[in-house]
Parts: C-alpha cells; structure tokens; sequence
C-alpha cells in the first residue's frame, strides 16, 4: 500500500508538471484545452454559458527590444501574478495561451459578467508597475477579447477561441489597453501614462 500510494503521489506530480508552465507557472496550453473541453461539456449538459477571456501584453515584441528578454520573462511572471491574484473563483481557469498571451475561462458566465472580469484585470495590470532587473520601473499594458456561448446555443469550442481572438485584434486596433467583446460591446479606457521615461518613475511603455 505504501508503494501504491508513493506511486499515485509521482504520477499526480508529474501530471501537474506536464500541465503547468514553468515560466508564468500559470496551466500550460495544454491544460487549457483540457478543461475547455471538460467545462464545454458541463455547462451544455447543465444550460450555461461559458465566457472566454484573451489577454495580449501590448507591445511585447517593443519591451524585449527595449529592456531585454529577462525582464521579458519578468513581464510575463508579473502579469500572470497580476491575473492570478485577481481571479480568485475557483470554477475559473487561468493559462498562458502562447508566448505573450493568456486566457481565462469562466464558467456560467454571461457576456456582461465576463466584461467586467476583464476590465478588472486590464486595471489590475495597467495600474501596477513592475521592476526590472536594475531596480526601475516600468508600467505594461494588455488588450483583451471576449465571447461567450450562451446557455441556448451551439457549444463550440473552437469558435469560442476565433471569437475572442477576433475581439482581441480589434482591441489591438482599437488601441490596447481595452476590452473588446466579439458582440461589439465596449468598456471605457483607462487615461494613458505618460510615454517618456522620468528617472524614479514607473512610465508606461508606448507603441
């Protein structure tokens, strides 16, 4: 029975290593497309909807030039913290999608309730400065998609997926730092930080 049990315990282990990303140490992609399909499921089964965040750092490609890729990865490791401590439903599921990209999936969540998701981890990011590796700081912003399936629809993860992403891209022309549903609704933005770095303070990075 001891073996068995020291067995189970290896195998859970490395089951949670497999699904986690070891950088943002957020689920992985594939986790993600795990529960997906197991939260798909459910809330068919029980007449939900399911809601579906996109999260896109803004100018990501502009940061690494700029700072370097090891603030890049505290980039990443400080929105994922951000997101982390803002989400704290347990139902709800937090990944990095790809590179500089993460989703959240929300469980019987309505459009307007995954709005408002959204736009409290967009403020939760855009209004905290991180450090980097010389003791500075500097402020990074995210774009964000949202859709939904609603309760009397076809459940379709994959266009899921190509509705939030395709909210996100008009986030992104939109430009950044906002929320964008795949039904067009919108929420406000916030002011931008200044542009110019200023010794001692935490400056926002530009397109």
């Amino acid at each position: 029975m001891h073996l068995y049990h020291k067995v189970i315990r290896q195998n859970t282990a490395l089951h949670e290593m497999a699904s986690t990303d070891g950088l943002s140490g957020l689920a992985n992609r594939r986790a993600f497309d795990e529960r997906l399909e197991q939260d798909t499921q459910r809330t068919q089964r029980d007449q939900l909807p399911i809601s579906l965040i996109l999260i896109d750092i803004d100018n990501f490609k502009q940061f690494n030039d700029t700072y370097g890729h090891p603030n890049g990865d505290r980039c990443i490791r400080h929105v994922s913290d951000k997101m982390a401590a803002t989400i704290n439903r347990s139902t709800d599921f937090i990944a990095r999608f790809g590179g500089e990209e993460f989703a959240v999936l929300l469980p019987s969540h309505t459009i307007n309730q995954a709005l408002t998701v959204a736009e409290r981890l967009r403020k939760a990011i855009a209004q905290s400065a991180m450090e980097l590796d010389d003791g500075s700081e500097v402020r990074v912003t995210a774009s964000f998609g949202v859709a939904t399936i609603s309760s009397h629809a076809v459940y379709d993860e994959q266009a899921l997926i190509n509705r939030a992403d395709t909210a996100l891209y008009q986030a992104k022309a939109s430009g950044r730092n906002c929320v964008r549903s795949h039904e067009q609704t919108t929420l406000p933005e916030e002011p931008s930080y200044p542009s110019h770095p200023m010794s001692g303070h935490a400056t926002r990075l530009e397109a």
